[in-house]
């Protein structure tokens, strides 16, 4: 079983001090689903919270990025820097991750598109 609190840790979703689950993105059982399907691999599930985060990201574009009032503003990181963070974690956590996926194809596909008869 995937230690939740590491999980959290390697996907920033700590619970803060005196906070509660409810103070992050993910329940625990929103996250144990996760890591259910991921083995006792926390690489994979960091990957698949991250891949996950990245499509929370993903449906607030459009929103505020940056703001001002009279000569006071503020910027914020914009979404799709926060989009493509999420989905370079993902993919790094992904590499680390011992799972290896499912080939679909088991041998090496011909090569269809040079033959030898190219002089003709």
């Amino acid at each position: 079983m995937i230690d939740l609190t590491l999980l959290r840790l390697l996907t920033d979703e700590r619970i803060p001090a005196g906070g509660t689950e409810a103070d992050t993105s993910f329940t625990d059982a929103e996250l144990t689903s996760i890591t259910s399907k991921c083995g006792d691999d926390v690489n994979l599930a960091a990957s698949e919270v991250w891949r996950v985060k990245a499509g929370l990201v993903k449906s607030q574009m459009g929103d505020i990025e940056n703001y001002s009032l009279g000569e006071e503003s503020v910027k914020y990181t914009t979404l799709q820097q926060r989009y493509d963070h999420a989905l370079a974690l993902s993919e790094e956590y992904r590499k680390k991750s011992t799972a290896r996926p499912a080939t679909v194809f088991s041998q090496t596909p011909p090569d269809v598109l040079h033959s030898e008869d190219d002089n003709d």
